[in-house]
């Protein structure tokens, strides 16, 4: 499992085994059918990308800061990768993205753009 701690104006950060930044456009590199999770309310755009090319997950966002507070870790981008992983250890933790709700969305940024 990969987790991804996104950004919209920094590159993404990737915990597997090891930490790795990257670019939106390089990320498929890394997808490798490796199933990825990140923290709810993660761009649609970025979700959509990663959606089609393997298994995506989300963790909820309250989780992140509690395991984060409950640690007493301090907020940067590869510690965030990094708890988003480890929560996501927990299966309980987990929620799959499904289709209709990314499609969704999908549909409404697009009908938004051009309305």
């Amino acid at each position: 499992m990969i987790a991804i701690d996104w950004s919209h104006a920094k590159e993404l950060v990737l915990y597997g085994k090891t930490f790795t930044n990257t670019n939106r456009k390089d990320l498929v590199k890394y997808l490798n059918h490796d199933s990825v999770v990140m923290e709810q309310g993660a761009p649609v755009s970025l979700s959509w990308f990663i959606f089609r090319k393997c298994p995506l997950y989300f963790v909820n966002s309250k989780k992140v800061v509690e395991y984060r507070r409950n640690n007493d870790l301090e907020k940067f981008d590869e510690m965030d990768s990094l708890v988003i992983w480890t929560v996501a250890q927990d299966k309980d933790n987990l929620i799959l993205a499904s289709l209709s709700e990314l499609a969704f969305f999908r549909m409404f940024l697009i009908g938004f753009r051009y309305s």
